[in-house]
């Protein structure tokens, strides 16, 4: 028996030992995209260019960017937290085999199935496979979890809407990570989801009134600067995100100003090779073409 299938989660109830028996069975479904990756990337702090780096990943033996392992395995997680055995499971051991690459565009079915009860124990085995689109097996395994003792339901807040109640703004839809701009600068927060169109995050913004930034403690109209500006964002950014960013650069009065869309989670952890090839050669050609000057090799290099 598979007790429950597809992209959108409902609500969620936990099952005790009592209620597990054999054979059953839960799975659940997502596309990732290349957003799904750099968040991975930078909540981890795995940056690895097999990952975030489509031109190193074209040299690998995959012929391009694949999936973080972890990324596909952590859907295993989401079914036994939120399927089965469900809220108040407690993960204890985990084993995997990863069979075949994961890659942008890939949907994967991630599922679980009871093939072990020790109720003197409350402990269960599962066993725990990862599929794509063509029922091809990417990753394979066994879980050991604890079930919650009682029923347990899981909290409102992280049930995910229906995809026709999710409207695009100021709904949080856990697929995606929204940018949220505007702490400091308006009474409430706004959410701008990446599946907003620049028009509408523009009136969203503008309805908001929300046309100061922060420097210093101070609130800064925007519409005072003119002086050159560089605004640089990161594609992945959850504060502002790139849209956000747009609309905030419109409001600046200087006839110099330019948006920059790094890839990335954040521009603040931009690192290591990412910061070599992206942040610091566009900050030094801005920096060069006003200055007159060549570009600072130290800079860049160092």
């Amino acid at each position: 028996m598979v007790l429950a299938c597809g992209q959108w989660m409902g609500a969620m109830s936990g099952k005790p030992m009592s209620e597990l028996t054999v054979g059953m069975a839960a799975e659940l479904s997502r596309t990732y995209d290349e957003w799904d990756i750099f968040i991975f990337a930078a909540v981890t702090g795995d940056l690895n260019p097999a990952h975030t780096d489509e031109a190193f990943a074209g040299t690998t033996p995959f012929h391009g960017r694949v999936a973080h392992g972890m990324l596909t395995s952590s859907l295993i997680s989401a079914v036994l937290g939120t399927q089965l055995p469900g809220p108040g499971t407690i993960y204890l051991s985990q084993e995997l085999k990863f069979r075949r690459p994961v890659k942008i565009g890939d949907t994967i079915t991630a599922r679980a199935e009871v093939v072990e009860l020790l109720p003197e124990k409350n402990i269960a085995r599962l066993r725990t496979t990862c599929v794509n689109q063509w029922e091809e097996t990417v990753l394979e395994g066994e879980a050991v979890v604890m079930p919650s003792k009682q029923p347990a339901l899981g909290p409102a807040g992280l049930v995910r809407p229906s995809a026709a109640a999710s409207p695009k703004l100021g709904i949080p839809v856990l697929s995606r990570v929204e940018g949220v701009v505007g702490q400091k600068m308006s009474s409430v927060p706004v959410s701008v989801s990446p599946s907003t169109t620049l028009a509408e995050a523009r009136a969203l913004l503008r309805g908001h009134r929300i046309r100061h930034l922060v420097v210093g403690g101070e609130r800064v109209d925007l519409g005072a600067i003119t002086c050159a500006l560089l605004n640089i964002v990161a594609r992945m950014d959850h504060i502002c995100a790139p849209k956000a960013a747009s609309v905030l650069n419109e409001l600046v009065a200087s006839a110099d100003k330019q948006l920059v869309i790094l890839p990335g989670g954040h521009v603040g952890i931009v690192s290591g090779t990412g910061a070599l090839k992206y942040l610091w050669p566009t900050i030094g050609d801005w920096l060069s073409q006003r200055s007159g000057e060549a570009k600072p090799a130290a800079a860049i290099e160092g």
